[in-house]
């Protein structure tokens, strides 16, 4: 890290690079991104020479941190496409719905680090802990978020917030009884989650019963990209991973290249994958691969509920034990 970067400043090449740039294989490409840039880290082990340890009452600079993504958010302006980088070894731990509200318009938030050196975000202590995300446009990338409480109702709160993307990210349970249910629950509110994005992530969900899902749709919402994903699920329980509520339409899906390794033992009839019970719903399911034991042959397999509207491409499906795909 060049002893020239500070707060305010994006790096010390305000040009640009022509082809963008990539750290440790951490593609960091931000076109006209004229914000700040805050640092958070609180981890002890990893204060290089020069540095401060995390406190509050630093500056959030790369050598004098701030402890807390709370206070990083406070120090942003919304709408400024202002950055923060949490710190390798950092963490914390959200305890409450109120704790974590994610709410400056245009900020990114990118985990610096690999495997378990990258920043970790813990919900833990009642299931009401959540992560809120009330403003638009806020990215998440490249950070591990745990659940460490029985049945957390919700990694992720979507108010207003359209655009929110989540990228190269894992999510996981601690074990099957401190778990998430849902690792995404949109907004009842017509059109307040447009442009969502779940992208390269990978989920390893282990509660053991229960509907558990990747994103509850609680409204209708246009241009979703949920791509590129790994989603895991050992929950014996019906329910489709992409719940949408009864009255509700997603249009302008793209269900893309995802691999769901499930059990759903308990016969999921209406569809493993998606349930709606609108027929206006839009966009493209293609080159999905799943396996799931919902259903005992491939002729009772229904992935999404019939006369849904989508549109669906190749996918291949899996029911058996210890089989080849189908």
């Amino acid at each position: 890290m060049p002893s020239a970067v500070y707060q305010g400043a994006p790096s010390t090449y305000p040009g640009g690079f022509p082809a963008g740039v990539s750290i440790r294989g951490m593609p960091l490409v931000f076109p006209n991104a004229q914000g700040q840039v805050f640092y958070v880290n609180n981890s002890t082990s990893l204060v290089g020479t020069g540095q401060k340890g995390g406190s509050d009452n630093n500056r959030g600079t790369y050598n004098a941190p701030f402890s807390t993504l709370s206070k990083a958010l406070t120090a942003c302006i919304a709408g400024n496409q202002d950055i923060i980088f949490l710190g390798p070894g950092h963490a914390e731990t959200i305890s409450t719905a109120t704790a974590l509200n994610i709410n400056k318009a245009g900020v990114t938030i990118i985990g610096i680090g690999t495997g378990d050196a990258r920043p970790t975000i813990t919900l833990s202590t009642a299931n009401t802990a959540t992560i809120t995300v009330s403003a638009a446009n806020v990215t998440i990338v490249n950070t591990v978020f745990v659940a460490n409480f029985l049945n957390i109702a919700a990694l992720f709160t979507l108010t207003t917030a359209k655009g929110f993307t989540l990228e190269s990210c894992n999510i996981r349970d601690t074990s099957a009884i401190l778990n998430f249910l849902d690792c995404i629950r949109t907004s009842a509110t017509s059109n307040a989650n447009d442009g969502l994005v779940v992208s390269n992530n990978d989920f390893h969900l282990k509660a053991a019963s229960g509907a558990v899902r990747m994103v509850s749709f609680l409204g209708t919402h246009d241009r979703v990209k949920i791509v590129d994903n790994y989603y895991q699920s050992d929950t014996v329980g019906t329910g489709a991973v992409f719940p949408i509520a009864t009255g509700k339409v997603i249009t302008g899906l793209q269900l893309r290249r995802n691999r769901f390794v499930l059990v759903q033992t308990n016969l999921t009839t209406t569809g493993y994958l998606i349930t709606t019970d609108g027929s206006t719903n839009s966009g493209m399911i293609d080159e999905n691969r799943d396996h799931t034991l919902a259903h005992g042959t491939l002729a009772s397999s229904l992935m999404v509920t019939a006369s849904s509207g989508f549109k669906f491409g190749r996918n291949m499906h899996c029911q058996a034990v210890d089989k080849s795909g189908a």
